[in-house]
């Protein structure tokens, strides 16, 4: 089913047309972000916010957290590593690593 959003400029409210409390933003019929009831959000691939990188950085390796501008930029494969600032762990491919700085 197809929710349809309401938005008005004059509350600052957003509301979903069904009552499942629920908020997907779809992209080419792919869920991009998503808000529960609980006011949980989920977002599919790594997050930039204000140009920080924040996720698990390139190659989507679930075991990998990624937070700064090019942090595992080009991993692909590698497991276990926590890279956390400007161009941390940049061109790792390696496993279980952790850079901070």
């Amino acid at each position: 089913m197809t929710t349809t959003i309401n938005a008005s400029t004059s509350s600052g409210l957003v509301q979903t047309a069904d009552t499942s409390g629920a908020l997907a933003i779809q992209t080419a019929n792919t869920t991009a972000i998503s808000i529960s009831s609980a006011q949980a959000v989920s977002i599919t691939n790594d997050a930039s916010i204000s140009g920080l990188t924040v996720g698990k950085g390139a190659g989507s390796v679930s075991s990998n957290t990624v937070v700064g501008s090019g942090a595992l930029a080009v991993n692909s494969t590698g497991f276990e590593n926590t890279a956390v600032g400007l161009n941390a762990l940049a061109n790792n491919t390696s496993n279980d690593n952790t850079a901070i700085g």
